[in-house]
């Protein structure tokens, strides 16, 4: 979700179709438009604390790499890495990349009208990743920066089903 905004950046797939693209939904609007939609695949865009970037993993060179854009839509990319997956820090002043064989780089990032990117370098001596589980592409570092979260599920198990709870605040919760 964007700060302030009524905007949700999706990654979407089509059925039957081996493709993903960013997208924004509006939930005034109820509307579904392109924000990152190329032959490649983009996936896992994610918001910038101040709400005016997306960092998200795209496909088009061959290998996936992290990059960033404004949200303004416009449609200048930058380069921030080789990555898998992304996620930003509580600050907003580093990204976190996580490549495919599990191993994290820690990248500065200055936001601006052109975000000044650092050098990625390792944030840990080795992958991160729990024996006989498969990693499923859910990462957050905590508010404070130093801990860091990955959701790992049993080896080849894969979501079918999306829930998002909407308006949670004070409703109660109910199982299905």
């Amino acid at each position: 979700m964007v700060a302030g905004h009524q905007t949700l950046v999706l990654d979407t797939r089509e059925r039957g179709v081996c493709q993903a693209d960013i997208m924004l939904y509006s939930t005034e609007r109820r509307e579904l438009t392109p924000f990152v939609s190329t032959p490649f695949n983009e996936w896992d865009g994610r918001v910038s604390p101040d709400g005016k970037w997306v960092a998200y993993v795209s496909g088009d060179s061959g290998t996936a790499r992290v990059y960033l854009r404004a949200l303004s839509g416009a449609s200048a990319r930058y380069p921030v890495g080789p990555g898998s997956s992304v996620s930003w820090s509580a600050s907003g002043r580093e990204l976190v990349l996580t490549t495919g064989g599990g191993v994290t780089l820690a990248v500065p990032i200055r936001l601006g009208e052109r975000p000044e990117i650092g050098t990625p370098l390792p944030w840990e001596s080795g992958p991160i990743k729990s024996p006989g589980a498969d990693w499923m592409g859910d990462e957050s570092l905590s508010p404070d920066g130093p801990r860091f979260i990955r959701v790992t599920g049993p080896p080849s198990k894969r979501t079918t089903e999306l829930g998002m709870v909407l308006n949670w605040a004070g409703a109660p919760i109910k199982e299905r």
